[in-house]
């Protein structure tokens, strides 16, 4: 963030430096924190006061699945040192989500339960069916490889730190030559399947996604799609979920994590980013300054003009608005899921 105003040498500032400050308390921030703070770093977690308090279930993934030691959650959990028992308050489901269609109601999750469901309700004949599936377990099976045999997540290391010749030589997987490695991304069984398993995967793909600004690449549908095929997994007796999990770690190993309220400006101290405190006379500055928050709620947070170039957005044109109301499992029907996505014609 260059170019933020530097201290003036009239004001009376209390300086307090980390190693890196991150602004907002989303699961990716905190995941970043704890990567940052296992290679030494000093960490400050920053998180608006009325955030903290607000009902957190749109905060945490609508979906969890692959907890096992061989899934990329497992492989996660491990990375972050999470202790092991809290580990084993992942248990696995056989569904991940319930998908309610206008004349059918289709829980998808382990893939036999799957192929039974969209047989049962018409939506595809067995054969059918079974190749789909297959096809989407292969290929998600193909992004998880990618992503658990990624450079960064081996090493665990810096990238500037790696070798030149690592950069320009993956390492090999240990398939013969004559056994390529199958092709990443959606497989064209997806698009051969029936209209209405087609309209229920388009459906999936935008819920997983969570209506992000961007579609997703084939790859990240393929990752989405099949990863749902590994039944959900449920984090039982865990306060906060899997962002109280981060938090705690944060808290007792690797940083502070503090609230603010009211509005706060971008500065610079000795050339370091951080941010002033409305009514305070510290500044909390870092080497680096981690935006973990959508911009435009950044922007609404700040107190001063012109804005950092970082934190300015186009006007939208759209607003997402979501309404959560809170109840007991004994109101809802006994068929229902404890996710569902609904779609309509």
């Amino acid at each position: 963030m260059r170019g933020l105003p530097s201290i003036s040498s009239t004001e009376s500032f209390r300086v307090r430096r980390w190693d890196a400050v991150v602004l907002g308390g989303a699961l990716p921030g905190l995941v970043a924190a704890v990567r940052l703070a296992k290679r030494g770093g000093r960490i400050l977690v920053v998180e608006e006061e009325e955030a903290a308090r607000a009902f957190q279930g749109p905060r945490e993934p609508f979906v969890l699945s692959e907890a096992s030691a061989e899934g990329v959650l497992g492989a996660c959990l491990r990375a972050l040192g999470i202790p092991l028992i809290e580990q084993r308050r992942f248990a696995s489901e056989t569904v991940a989500v319930q998908c309610v269609l206008p004349d059918a109601r289709v829980d998808v999750g382990a893939t036999s339960h799957t192929l039974d469901e969209l047989v049962a309700w018409g939506l595809a004949k067995p054969e059918q069916a079974r190749t789909l599936l297959l096809a989407l377990e292969e290929a998600a099976d193909a992004e998880r490889r990618a992503m658990l045999t990624s450079p960064v997540v081996r090493s665990a290391r810096r990238l500037s730190r790696v070798p030149l010749r690592s950069r320009e030589s993956p390492p090999s997987s240990g398939r013969p030559a004559d056994h390529p490695a199958p092709a990443r991304g959606l497989p064209s069984e997806a698009s051969a399947a029936p209209e209405r398993v087609r309209q229920m995967l388009e459906g999936l793909v935008r819920a997983l996604s969570d209506s992000g600004p961007l579609p997703p690449s084939p790859e990240a549908r393929a990752r989405l799609l099949g990863s749902l095929l590994a039944g959900g997994t449920a984090l039982a007796g865990a306060d906060g979920g899997m962002r109280g999990l981060v938090r705690r770690r944060i808290q007792s190993l690797y940083g502070e994590m503090r609230t603010i309220s009211g509005p706060i400006r971008f500065v610079a101290a000795a050339h370091q980013p951080g941010i002033a405190l409305r009514n305070s006379d510290e500044i909390w500055v870092g080497r680096a300054l981690v935006l973990n928050a959508p911009r435009s709620a950044l922007a609404r947070a700040v107190d001063q003009q012109p804005l950092p170039d970082a934190l300015h957005v186009a006007p939208a044109s759209l607003r997402r608005v979501s309404i959560h109301l809170e109840g007991t499992r004994d109101a809802l029907p006994e068929c229902m899921a404890s996710r569902i996505v609904c779609l309509r014609d």
